[in-house]
C-alpha cells in the first residue's frame, strides 16, 4: 500500500486549494482562463480552481480489461497500481480523488455523469483506532429512491482498501503554467514573486521550473526552495544545496560497528552517499532521523560531509550555527568517519566519527555514542 499512501499525500494539495475555494464556489482564477464548469485542458469538467491552480475531473471511468471484458468496478489498490500507466488526454499525472473532491463532484452531477454506484476516494478514515491497513472513505453517487435503504440514503461510508470493488473517477491537478508554458507565465515575474509563485507548486514542478530557462535564482545566504538556507549555489543560481532552517540532534551511531570502508567521503556532496552508507549499515541515529525529514514536501536530505561542514563555517552568520557559549553547545556532527587511525586510544574499536567544531572552525574526531546537532542539506 506504499503506493497508495504516496498518492493520498500528493492529493492533499488539491484538497486544501477545495477547501479554500469552497465547496460549491465558482471563483475564477487570477491566471488560469478557467471556472468551475468549464471543460478543463484535459477534456474533463473542471470542479475548483483557486487563483493559479484547478482541478479537473475525467470524463470517464478507470477500468481495467477482465476476462469477459472492460471491468468499471476495482480494488482501491487495483485503481492505484492502473493509475499508473493511465494516460487520458496526454496526461500522466491523473489521481484518486479526495473525499472533498467527490463532495464537490455531488454537488456537480447534473454537469458530471457518473454510474449509479459508490467511488474511491484517497482518504483513509481517521476515526479507526486499530492496527494495520486504514480503510477509505467511498462516496455514493447512486439514485435516491423511496425506500429505506440506508447505503442507498447516505453519502460516504468506509471500505477495505483490498477488498471492496467500486468505481474510480481519476482527477488531476493543473496550474496557470502547464496552460500557458512555465516561462509564459513567470517571465512578467521578478525574481522574489517567482519564490513566492513557486510556493505553490509541487516538488515535481518546481523541479521543472528549475531546469528552464526562467528558473528563479538562488543565492548564499537567501532561503532556498525548502524555507532553508542556500550554503552553496552554482548554474547561475539555478541549482545549489540547501541546509535545514534549524538543527537536530542525535547519536552517529554504529559505536564499535565497523563502517568496512565505507561514509569516508569528503566533497561538498559525498554526505548523501554517506548518510545512506550509514543507513545500510544499521547505524540509526542521525542518519535515520535525516533519512525521514520530510520539510516543506523535500524528503531528500543528509548528513553533511566533512567538507560541506566547512562550507556550512563560512556561512555560520547566516544559517545561524552556535559560534558562542560553551564549546559543547558548537559541536556539529558530519556524516565521515575515519577509522584508519587504530594506534589512538580514543578512535579505536570503530567508535568515532569527524565533528565540526563551529566555534573555533577545527575538526575533530568523536565517540560516535554522543548526542551531538546535526544540520541536515540538501542539493536543489
Amino acid at each position: 500500500m506504499k503506493s497508495l499512501k504516496n498518492g493520498v499525500l500528493l492529493a492533499l494539495i488539491a484538497t486544501l486549494y477545495l477547501s479554500r475555494a469552497g465547496a460549491s464556489e465558482s471563483v475564477g482564477a487570477e491566471g488560469l482562463p478557467y471556472q468551475v464548469g468549464d471543460v478543463g485542458p484535459s477534456g474533463g469538467v473542471v470542479i475548483s480552481v483557486y487563483k493559479n491552480q484547478g482541478v479537473e475531473i475525467a470524463p470517464e471511468d478507470l477500468v481495467k480489461l477482465g476476462r469477459s471484458g472492460e471491468v468499471s468496478k476495482l480494488t482501491l489498490t487495483e485503481a492505484v497500481e492502473g493509475l499508473k500507466n493511465w494516460g487520458l488526454g496526454g496526461q500522466m499525472d491523473w489521481r484518486i480523488p479526495t473525499i472533498t473532491e467527490l463532495k464537490q463532484v455531488h454537488s456537480m452531477r447534473n454537469l458530471v455523469p457518473m454510474s449509479n454506484d459508490w467511488y474511491w476516494s484517497s482518504t483513509s478514515d481517521i476515526k479507526q483506532n486499530h492496527f494495520g491497513s486504514p480503510d477509505y472513505l467511498v462516496h455514493s453517487f447512486k439514485r435516491r429512491g423511496g425506500g429505506n435503504d440506508s447505503l442507498i440514503n447516505r453519502l460516504v461510508k468506509v471500505a477495505k482498501p483490498d477488498e471492496a470493488l467500486y468505481g474510480i473517477r481519476p482527477v488531476r491537478s493543473f496550474t496557470d503554467w502547464k496552460v500557458k508554458g512555465v516561462c509564459g507565465v513567470m517571465d512578467p515575474m521578478t525574481n522574489e514573486e517567482k519564490k513566492k509563485y513557486a510556493q505553490s507548486l509541487t516538488i515535481d514542478e518546481r523541479e521543472v521550473l528549475q531546469n528552464s530557462r526562467c528558473f528563479i535564482k538562488y543565492e548564499v545566504g537567501q532561503s532556498g526552495p525548502a524555507s532553508g538556507w542556500v550554503v552553496a549555489s552554482y548554474d547561475n543560481g539555478r541549482h545549489g544545496y540547501e541546509v535545514t532552517a534549524g538543527d537536530y540532534t542525535g547519536v552517529w551511531g554504529c559505536y564499535g560497528v565497523s563502517m568496512q570502508g565505507k561514509a569516508y567521503g569528503r566533497a561538498l556532496g559525498a554526505g548523501k552517499q554517506n548518510t545512506l552508507d550509514m543507513i545500510n549499515n544499521g547505524c540509526g541515529g542521525i542518519a535515520s532521523l535525516v533519512n525521514s525529514l520530510d520539510v516543506n514536501g523535500y524528503k531528500d536530505w543528509w548528513i553533511p560531509s566533512h567538507s560541506a561542514m566547512d562550507t556550512l563555517w563560512h556561512n555560520r552568520e547566516v544559517i545561524g550555527l552556535t559560534r558562542t557559549g560553551y564549546i559543547w553547545d558548537s559541536l556539529y556532527w558530519s556524516s565521515t568517519t575515519n577509522e584508519d587511525y587504530a594506534n589512538i586510544p580514543n578512535v579505536t574499536n570503530f567508535k568515532s566519527s569527524y565533528i565540526k567544531i563551529m566555534k573555533t572552525s577545527y575538526h575533530d574526531l568523536m565517540n560516535r555514542n554522543y548526542n551531538l546537532k546535526v544540520r541536515p542539506i540538501h542539493s536543489f
